[in-house]
């Protein structure tokens, strides 16, 4: 007898990934079916695309943040996408903090016939819980994993005190040079 198809609701927690990209959706409802995952809901736009903006933002003095602020708020669209279970890579569970993430491959944006890696993940509401590893164990249980989904927001963090720390050290180079 073939399962019965389950869905829920999902806000995305861009903050945390397995490994991959952050996939574009936002928030929506996530399908289990027989053909595959379904996902139908707000999207940004690719990161393909974002990319660009963002530095035209930067060179008209509009700071990281505020772009991405705007790109995140302004340029969501519905989108649908079907995820055939060959294409679901892990099906992680954090049981402390109620926190899957599916980890996947797609066709990028620009490029349909080049396969990218992404991650969605999002909070358990507890009464989703039972259900949401049922499903999963039921249609990929090869590939049901209960690990620790990182956040990948310290690394971004990292990152950002990286570049900020070159600045600081080119400036003081260019204050020497002048003074000489």
């Amino acid at each position: 007898m073939a399962p019965q198809p389950f869905s829920m609701w999902f806000n995305a927690l861009t903050e945390r990934q397995l490994k991959g990209l952050v996939t574009d959706f936002r928030v929506g409802n996530l399908w289990f079916t027989d053909e595959g995952l379904v996902v139908d809901g707000q999207a940004v736009m690719p990161s393909e695309q974002r990319m660009p903006i963002v530095l035209c933002f930067l060179i008209f003095g509009i700071g990281v943040i505020i772009a991405s602020m705007i790109m995140e708020a302004a340029f969501r669209k519905q989108k649908q996408l079907l995820i055939p279970w060959d294409k679901v890579r892990t099906i992680a569970y954090t049981p402390k903090r109620d926190i899957a993430c599916i980890l996947f491959d797609a066709p990028s944006f620009y490029n349909p016939n080049k396969v990218k890696t992404f991650s969605l993940a999002f909070k358990l509401a507890p009464h989703i819980v039972e259900p949401f590893m049922h499903f999963s164990n039921q249609y990929v249980p090869d590939k049901v994993q209960q690990v620790n989904i990182p956040n990948s927001s310290m690394r971004l963090l990292l990152v950002l005190l990286v570049i900020i720390g070159l600045m600081i050290v080119f400036v003081a180079i260019a204050s020497m040079q002048s003074g000489h």
